[in-house]
């Protein structure tokens, strides 16, 4: 049985709804696509620039690890920035096995100030007198003493003249070598070493004095004993200044930092191996550099650091030490940088350890 000509135009219809409804969800699923290709596209370049950042800050955290890793064996930080991490408990220590021990050498008998001979006239175990000396050796003990000492005081009187010629009035002068101060040379220069070489307080140094010799000194005689003392030994460290300058041997330059007063100075080396030069300057430049050497820079050794100022040398060799701390820290990384930071650490330190038995007479 055909269908009537109403069914076909009632399918007819729902077919042109149904495909009205599909052009209408086709339309909707392109808008959808469309905005999901631009969010794909913020997607990438969201993704781009976070590749981009992640990767700047593996580098940025390669960077403060090496940093932070870094001590005085692997760059040239000194030893006193280490810092050392917390230790462990100590175990119990073991009970030590005896030695035996060394008596000490006795000092020869011109070396002998006196001699005291100690008698017995009871017997200690049961307090009979009839105790006898018996022929043998005497057991010797050698006992080194401190003096008591004081200081001695030396009272000079300056007679006073006067001139019939001119009319003015004199002193005499103090003998040769005797500085016009309360303390002497000796003195002074004990409170120098005290101060400036084992780095006693004003204080402690004065303290020790009056202990040791009864002198009485004021905490403000220190700082004018020691600018005297400076005065006097200048000459004597000028006199360093030109050896290790003008000198043949090869010669060594450094420099450090140094607080003066709350500011920061820089100490500058300058030695050879008979001597050496220190120089306490504000700058750490080639004008404060070339104030400790005036000397002309040709034909002349030097062992430095890579610190540019010193590239005015022609005969240059840089420092071991630092080379094989640089290498070190290349060997504590990964990949290549290891296995070349290892090879040169290890023949810096095999030159180092010829030169030290060729030093010692130990080959030729």
């Amino acid at each position: 049985m055909k269908p009537s000509y109403i069914e076909l135009e009632s399918e007819l219809l729902h077919a042109r709804a149904e495909l009205k409804q599909t052009k209408t969800e086709l339309k909707q699923t392109k808008i959808k696509f469309n905005q999901t290709k631009i969010e794909l596209d913020q997607a990438r370049e969201f993704l781009k620039k976070a590749f981009k950042e992640i990767s700047m800050l593996s580098e940025e955290i390669v960077k403060l690890k090496e940093q932070i890793s870094k001590n005085s064996k692997n760059s040239s930080k000194p030893p006193s920035s280490d810092q050392k991490g917390n230790t462990d408990p100590k175990p119990p220590k073991e009970e030590r096995k005896k030695r035996q021990g060394k008596a000490r050498i006795p000092f020869p008998p011109e070396r002998v100030d006196r001699h005291i001979k100690c008698s017995r006239k009871n017997c200690p175990h049961c307090g009979s007198s009839a105790i006898q000396l018996k022929e043998q050796s005497p057991e010797i003990l050698q006992q080194a003493e401190l003096p008591k000492v004081r200081a001695t005081v030396t009272e000079y009187h300056l007679l006073k003249y006067g001139c019939s010629n001119c009319g003015k009035n004199s002193v005499a002068p103090l003998p040769t070598g005797v500085p016009n101060s309360a303390f002497g040379p000796n003195l002074m220069g004990l409170l120098v070493m005290l101060t400036g070489v084992f780095h006693l307080a004003k204080r402690e140094a004065i303290q020790l004095i009056k202990e040791l010799y009864g002198v009485d000194m004021g905490v403000g005689s220190v700082p004018n004993i020691e600018e005297r003392v400076s005065e006097i030994l200048n000459p004597v460290c000028q006199r360093i200044h030109r050896f290790v300058v003008q000198s043949k041997f090869c010669k060594h330059f450094d420099e450090t930092g140094w607080r003066d007063q709350g500011k920061r100075h820089y100490v500058w080396l300058a030695c050879c191996e008979k001597a050496a030069f220190y120089m306490i300057d504000r700058h750490r430049s080639s004008e404060a550099f070339l104030k400790m050497f005036t000397a002309s820079t040709d034909h002349v050794c030097v062992v430095t650091d890579r610190y540019a100022i010193y590239s005015i040398f022609t005969t240059h060799q840089y420092c071991l030490a630092h080379l094989i701390r640089d290498f070190h820290g290349y060997a504590e990384k990964d990949g290549p940088d290891k296995q070349l930071g290892e090879a040169l650490e290890g023949e810096l330190k095999l030159a180092c350890y010829i030169h030290k038995r060729y030093r010692d007479g130990e080959i030729n």
